[in-house]
């Protein structure tokens, strides 16, 4: 008994190492080779375990005998013991040649190998997918049922067809995430609205791999935002490796109508490694929120404001010049990052605005002023 009390200890310290390793990705053959060799540990567990209680009714028994064989037969105590000793090892040698495998493993890869401790990974992908693996067959089948309503009914609930399969949340998008890399357009479809009912953060990077795609960019990039938010998709462009997405991702940003996706795109400008492709989406966007930017200028945060300016000064444009020039000569003094955007935009208008502003002296200050900020920000 107290070697299953250790056991058991042993399992919880196990499981709580488990858990805090939770952040790792995996792919369909490593985790159908992980499941085959978890599923035969557990099996020889069970079997070991078995086998220790019958051995410590067994040892007791044989203890028994052997007092009565040394009191009566002193003269064969040596044979006693070779007897005791060698019937661990016999019993051994038969369970291991007679338990058979699990009867689904002849279509699996073989399992690592059994002496080695399971990795941090494999942990992970062990306890992720406990709950989904206990009937694999049976989740799979309620998985599909639920895709294929979703396919053939566009007025179906995403919601109550979950409901309907009794799947836990994080088993369906687990499922859900395997099968979308290779489902058929049709089904992908269906997976995305099923992903916004479900999905978490850990869908993001699947997501964003599928927005490469052309032809489901913006569907699946909807999926996301309505997972993580719009102020979640700032992350999500620092973590992308494809230009095309990371412009997609920007472009929502900055035209998504909120100021939470407008202070997301501007943590990019301020950003060293994202600021260029976040100042050339803006360049070239067909609409640009330049009021809700010019209002940012009286932000509360100066790295806010700065980035705003940044922005408006690389737009640029008569309408942001004019704006920008009606800011500066109503409120001057308060005005420094709008001095700023003027020292970055370009063309005629602002050029005969700044050598007005040389020749006033309540303006002249305020611009001298700004030439030596704009001369510390360039390098």
């Amino acid at each position: 008994m107290n070697r299953d009390a250790e056991y058991s200890a042993s399992d919880d310290a196990l499981d709580d190492a488990i858990r805090e390793a939770m952040r790792v990705d995996a792919d369909e053959h490593q985790l159908a080779h992980l499941e085959h060799y978890w599923r035969v540990q557990s099996q020889r567990e069970r079997w070991r375990r078995k086998f220790r209680r019958a051995m410590a009714s067994a040892a007791a028994a044989i203890a028994f005998v052997a007092a009565v064989v040394l009191v009566w037969h002193r003269d064969k105590e040596r044979e006693s013991a070779q007897v005791i000793q060698g019937s661990p090892r016999k019993l051994v040698d038969s369970d291991s040649a007679k338990r058979p495998l699990a009867d689904d493993t002849k279509s699996i890869a073989p399992p690592p190998s059994v002496g080695r401790p399971p990795t941090a990974y494999e942990r992970f992908v062990f306890v992720a997918r406990a709950g989904v693996e206990v009937h694999p067959r049976l989740s799979a089948a309620k998985i599909n049922d639920a895709i294929q309503r979703v396919a053939s009914n566009a007025d179906a609930d995403p919601a109550q067809v979950l409901d309907a399969s009794s799947l836990k949340r994080a088993d369906a998008e687990m499922l859900l995430l395997r099968r979308l890399p290779s489902a058929p357009a049709d089904q992908q479809h269906a997976i995305l609205r099923l992903l916004v009912e479900c999905g978490s953060p850990r869908s993001a990077p699947a997501l964003a791999r599928l927005a490469r795609n052309e032809s489901l960019r913006i569907e699946a990039l909807t999926t996301l935002e309505q997972i993580v938010g719009i102020d979640g998709l700032a992350q999500t462009i620092a973590n992308s490796s494809d230009a095309n997405v990371r412009s997609a991702l920007l472009l929502r940003l900055l035209t998504a109508d909120s100021q939470a996706g407008l202070l997301g795109y501007l943590s990019l400008v301020r950003n060293d490694a994202t600021r260029a492709e976040a100042l050339s989406v803006a360049k070239n966007a067909p609409h640009i929120p330049v009021a809700e930017l010019i209002a940012l200028l009286d932000h509360g945060e100066e790295p806010v404001r700065v980035a705003a300016a940044l922005t408006l000064g690389h737009v640029n444009g008569p309408e942001t010049t004019r704006l920008l020039i009606a800011r500066v000569t109503e409120q001057p003094a308060n005005s420094p990052e709008a001095w700023i955007a003027l020292m970055a935009c370009r063309g005629e208008m602002t050029r005969d605005f700044l050598d007005y502003a040389t020749h006033r002296p309540q303006l002249l200050g305020h611009y001298n002023n700004a030439r030596v900020r704009w001369g510390q920000m360039i390098p």
